[in-house]
C-alpha cells in the first residue's frame, strides 16, 4: 500500500476483503511465515472463507489478523484500506452507504 492510488485502481487492487488481507499478509509476514509447530518458514494458504493462514504441511493456523487494528473489528477491511489511503469519506457515503458512525469508528481506531 506504498505506491499511491487512483480511485479506480484502488477498487481494481482492493476489490474485496480477501484482497485486503492478502496485502496485510503481505506487509505482516515479508520474509514468510513460520511455523512454530514445523520450526520452519514455509508456504501458508490463505483460507477464503475466514482470516486464517494455515500451514501447507501441517495445517497449522495462524491469524495474520491477530495484534492489529483490524483484530476485533466487524468493519470490513476494504474500509480500513480506504482510511488508510486517504481517500475522503464523502465520495463513498453514498455508493456505500457508509454512516458517520462508521466512519468516526474507523478514525478512533487509527488514531489510536
Amino acid at each position: 500500500m506504498g505506491k499511491s492510488f487512483t480511485l479506480g485502481e484502488f477498487l481494481k487492487t482492493y476489490s474485496s476483503d480477501y484482497d485486503c488481507l492478502k496485502e496485510i499478509v503481505n506487509i505482516k509476514y515479508p520474509d514468510g511465515i513460520f511455523c512454530k509447530k514445523c520450526k520452519v518458514i514455509i508456504h501458508h494458504c490463505l483460507l477464503k472463507t475466514r482470516p486464517v493462514l494455515s500451514c501447507s504441511k501441517c495445517y497449522s493456523q495462524t491469524y495474520p489478523l491477530k495484534g492489529t487494528i483490524f483484530a476485533h473489528s466487524t468493519t470490513p477491511l476494504k474500509f480500513w484500506f480506504i482510511l488508510r489511503e486517504g481517500f475522503l469519506l464523502r465520495d463513498y457515503r453514498d455508493s456505500w452507504e457508509l454512516h458517520i458512525r462508521l466512519a468516526l469508528e474507523c478514525y478512533t481506531k487509527l488514531e489510536a
